[in-house]
């Protein structure tokens, strides 16, 4: 059995090797494990320090640099190259905490279930922890629309079959295909498996594009209740979606 981690970067030279390196220490003797960086042609040293992980364990890191049209298309290429049977996601920067690997192992391989949500920490870029996020509504598509209330992707696990029977990101959208994905799971019939135990760390800062983008995911995301037929959304889910948007909008005015 093989996990594989995905991470994709581009001028990533300030927090890769972080990430690399928890990801790194996740490694176990149940389960071999690789790691795809998929960089999109960094111009600062994100490539020299990758390159020096690519050396050191080349049965592991692997790392391949060229242009992409966004980051759901960096990911849905190192899907592609992935060859484990559980997929993760974890951008540059973000932790994983130690032994987080192997608890998704015991919980998601053998479950009928194809995707497993946990628990994460937001964190300073310091890695101290703000606040701590428990994924409990990630079944629940009224609350889900809401989007705050889930997780980042480095919380976020799947089997492999999961993309075969969905597909991939769709890159219509530049800045929420991951909520997208998720729809599409819990509409499929499927739940996920929620671990309250934290296993990842998300820093929030300045150079995160979930920071640097939030106003555009907001304006983005407001295009999934737009598609009641795709997304079988309810009124109820609509009017949700509607207050929550205006009441970010009112928070950032004052």
């Amino acid at each position: 059995m093989k996990i594989s981690i995905i991470t994709p970067t581009y001028n990533a030279e300030k927090y890769i090797e972080q990430t690399i390196r928890s990801v790194l220490e996740q490694q176990s003797e149940e389960f071999n494990l690789e790691h795809i960086i998929m960089d999109g042609a960094s111009s600062d040293q994100t490539a020299s320090i990758v390159n020096e992980y690519v050396r050191k364990y080349p049965g592991i890191i692997r790392f391949i640099s060229e242009k992409d049209k966004s980051l759901y298309d960096a990911l849905n290429k190192g899907l592609m190259q992935s060859t484990g049977n559980i997929v993760g996601i974890i951008t540059a920067g973000n932790v994983y905490l130690a032994g987080a690997l192997l608890k998704v192992f015991h919980k998601l391989n053998p479950a009928n279930e194809l995707a497993l949500v946990g628990g994460q920490y937001f964190c300073k870029p310091d890695l101290k922890p703000i606040k701590k996020i428990v994924p409990k509504f990630m079944n629940n598509p009224t609350i889900l629309s809401l989007v705050d209330c889930h997780v980042g992707d480095s919380s976020v696990f799947f089997k492999k079959e999961f993309f075969e029977s969905l597909g991939n990101y769709n890159l219509q959208y530049i800045y929420s295909a991951d909520f997208d994905l998720y729809y599409r799971y819990i509409n499929s019939g499927r739940k996920f498996i929620i671990m309250e135990e934290a296993l990842s760390k998300f820093i929030i800062s300045d150079d995160q594009l979930s920071t640097k983008f939030a106003n555009k995911q907001m304006q983005e995301t407001m295009d999934f209740i737009k598609y009641p037929n795709i997304y079988k959304i309810s009124k109820k889910t609509k009017f949700s979606a509607v207050l929550w948007y205006l009441l970010r909008i009112y928070q950032k005015v004052v």
